[in-house]
């Protein structure tokens, strides 16, 4: 093997059926990966947040979308959870997130629904980089293998699909945008800029700050290749122009899905969230860890200075073919005319970069969530690179990629020397590795198909030997959900679980009993706070001690929800207007018994969970539950946004409501405005003035009418302004 064996740059087919085929390719590898997976074990795109938080979320939204609430921005019955408006993660204001969220409210069956849905946006990731890669004027086979490795990498198939679904939801979108911004022949057209800014929005409203960084690195990549590729004889105008362009048509975008974040800008000041830059190590990925992407058994354990954090899966595997490639390419300063290879090799240097930066900063948590854009990058660029054809295969590069598995293998062994499938895994990727350096070697037309071939198999490896450990997160996921034994029906009263974290041993008996974890239980007919919430409410989360993440609470948290307000005299409970509160654990069961007030008694134990509900009216009228002053107060019309009252006063009085107080609410006497405050930061109240008579109107109007006229108005400028350069440009050209 002292000779080498070059293979010269090859032209690429151009027709619309060799493009369609490949497509089909890509799409049909990246599906029956899925599919293998989800017969080996349905509950594997159903686990820890996204049956918690993300498929309820959306199966609920759906539901209410389909039955005429528009839009279903709060619902007061689920308290700290139940304000949709400012989690982006469910994008109740982008009318995509909406068509998806009416279509999975049509599934019974919660496993099936969630293997559909991370189905759905895997073939849009894959067809997305396919697509990308055939105008990057990669041939065929390398477009699908991109649009695979994309696909099958280890932070996107065993991490976002089946937990963090919003990450997948935006990320799925990227390689779109990368594909419109390119355009077909390098010519900027006006069907491109509407691409780029329907893309760059889908990116940015599907609600994951983590992509918006991958979009920020993206935005600098293609800057950068528009310089390197830029042609000197013609001037700095002739590529500083399209970028420009470009450029306008991706800030449309942007400023039309900022819409979806001004309910939570607004609400910052109520909302409970790390906002300060620090380390506490988690999830803070190793960079030794992430360079050993060819290593299917190497799991995201995290050995640091302030402890060790288990992640339990091994995202870190990704396009392990460029062991291959990277060792037996020749190298030259060709490659950096190469189209895509600037961006890709800057978005990945570029995210790895942020992989290392403390954990948190701000409000982004958890900097290994970079990984995601880090593959895609690394999937692109790889493929770009190979499909220039540039093999030199020698004895020494040969031995670089023996040894470079071989060092993969040892890191991998290092860290878990007790996992299983350590010497499995690298065994199959050496000799995955060597069948394609043979090919590359004699067949080099095969190599991207081979590729494709074995990027399949290794994936289906990679999800077997993470499924062999007892991963906490593989607790059963219900394919349904069911009032279980206590019966619960709340659906139109306010209904409280006190729980902690629990072993994940019990959580089944959780579902049994119909209360669940989080937002596992959120049916149409069942509504128990206080769920799961990415942010919380300031007030209530300080009050009553709630995590706010999956909604467990401190040991004395029934303590404080029994402890009289001050202001009111009131206790907490009455005034949040709880009619059952469901109690697990002993020593929550003896406190509940301990301190239920006259009214309250015990009416079922489940298999965890004592249910206790209380006798008598548990409001003054309607979601009003203690008047300070003197009132008199009628309900005439109720809903989750908006609350109707006959109200009289002679004196003045102060109304508070069950409903958690956010920025954004809205009430009116007789049409005309009236103050709204917060109980202790915590619920909302209404001051009526002096001799006040006739309709209170109270409204939840997170998104003002000002933002909702001018951010699509501004989008619909620069576009209009991009497409208007476009045709003059092109007329100037001509």
């Amino acid at each position: 093997m002292s000779t080498r064996h070059v293979v010269a740059d090859r032209p690429v087919p151009r027709s619309s059926p060799s493009r369609a085929a490949w497509l089909l390719v890509s799409g049909s590898a990246t599906a029956l990966l899925m599919v293998v997976v989800y017969l080996w074990d349905t509950t594997a795109f159903l686990v820890d947040d996204k049956r918690d938080q993300y498929l309820p979320v959306a199966m609920d939204i759906g539901r209410r979308l389909t039955a005429g609430e528009w839009l279903p921005v709060i619902d007061p019955n689920l308290g700290i959870s139940g304000n949709f408006a400012i989690d982006i993660q469910y994008g109740i204001f982008d009318p995509s997130h909406w068509l998806v969220a009416i279509a999975l409210s049509r599934f019974s069956d919660l496993q099936l629904a969630a293997f559909l849905w991370s189905l759905a946006f895997e073939l849009v990731l894959a067809l997305g980089t396919t697509a990308l890669g055939a105008r990057l004027r990669m041939p065929g086979p390398w477009a699908a293998a991109a649009g695979l490795a994309a696909a099958s990498g280890g932070w996107v198939f065993l991490k976002l699909a089946p937990d963090w679904m919003p990450g997948l939801v935006s990320l799925a979108w990227l390689p779109w945008l990368w594909w419109a911004w390119v355009g077909a022949g390098g010519r900027v057209r006006v069907r491109d800029c509407l691409g780029v800014a329907v893309f760059t929005y889908l990116v940015i409203a599907g609600g994951w700050p983590a992509t918006w960084l991958a979009f920020g690195a993206l935005m600098v990549g293609l800057g950068l290749e528009s310089v390197v590729r830029r042609e000197p004889t013609l001037g700095a105008w002739s590529w500083a122009e399209p970028l420009l362009v470009r450029w306008m048509a991706s800030m449309a975008g942007l400023v039309a899905a900022a819409l979806c974040l001004v309910p939570l800008l607004n609400a910052q000041a109520y909302t409970v969230r790390g906002g300060s830059i620090g380390n506490d190590n988690f999830l803070t990925g190793n960079l030794a860890d992430m360079l050993a992407f060819a290593a299917p058994q190497l799991h995201g354990d995290i050995l640091t200075f302030g402890g060790q954090t288990t992640l339990d899966l091994p995202v870190y595997f990704a396009v392990y073919f460029a062991v291959v490639v990277l060792w037996t390419t020749r190298w030259d300063a060709g490659l950096w005319r190469r189209p895509g290879f600037v961006t890709s090799l800057a978005g990945c240097l570029l995210m790895l970069l942020l992989t290392q930066v403390p954990s948190s900063m701000g409000a982004l948590r958890d900097p290994i969530r970079q990984l995601g854009g880090a593959q895609l990058f690394f999937a692109v660029g790889i493929c770009t690179v190979a499909a220039a054809g540039r093999w030199v295969v020698t004895r020494t590069r040969v031995l670089g990629v023996a040894a470079t598995v071989a060092a993969m293998g040892w890191l991998s062994w290092a860290r878990q020397p007790e996992g299983p499938g350590t010497l499995t895994g690298i065994l199959v990727v050496a000799g995955a590795a060597a069948v394609l350096g043979l090919v590359v070697a004699r067949l080099s037309r095969l190599a991207a198909v081979t590729a494709l071939v074995t990027t399949l198999g290794l994936s289906v490896l990679t999800f077997g030997l993470y499924h062999g450990d007892p991963v906490p997160s593989a607790v059963r996921a219900p394919d349904r959900l069911t009032a279980g034994t206590l019966g619960l029906t709340p659906a139109d009263e306010p209904v409280f679980a006190a729980y902690s974290s629990g072993d994940p041993a019990q959580w089944d008996r959780w579902q049994d009993d119909g209360v669940g974890r989080a937002f596992s239980d959120l049916r149409a007919d069942g509504r128990i706070a206080p769920g799961y919430s990415s942010l919380g409410q300031r007030g209530f989360r300080e009050h009553f001690c709630i995590r706010v993440a999956q909604g467990n609470g401190c040991p004395d948290e029934l303590d404080r929800l029994f402890a009289t307000e001050p202001t009111t005299g009131r206790s907490w409970a009455d005034l949040l207007g709880y009619r059952t509160i469901l109690v697990q654990g002993p020593s929550r069961q003896l406190t509940m018994a301990r301190l239920a007030p006259p009214g309250w008694r015990l009416v079922g134990s489940g298999s965890e969970f004592d249910a206790y509900r209380r006798s008598g009216a548990a409001s003054v009228a309607g979601r009003v539950t203690d008047v300070i002053g003197q009132a008199a107060v009628r309900v005439t019309a109720l809903s989750n946004q908006t609350q109707t009252y006959d109200v009289r006063t002679s004196g003045g009085a102060r109304l508070v409501f069950r409903d958690l107080f956010w920025p954004g609410y809205v009430a009116t006497l007789n049409g005309e405005q009236i103050p709204v405050g917060a109980l202790r930061d915590t619920l909302l109240t209404v001051r009526l003035p002096p001799g006040s008579s006739g309709q209170l109107r109270v409204s939840y109007v997170p998104l003002p009418t000002k933002p909702f006229v001018v951010l699509p108005a501004a989008s619909a400028t620069l576009l209009a302004a991009a497409a208007l350069w476009v045709v003059v440009r092109s007329r100037r050209r001509r």
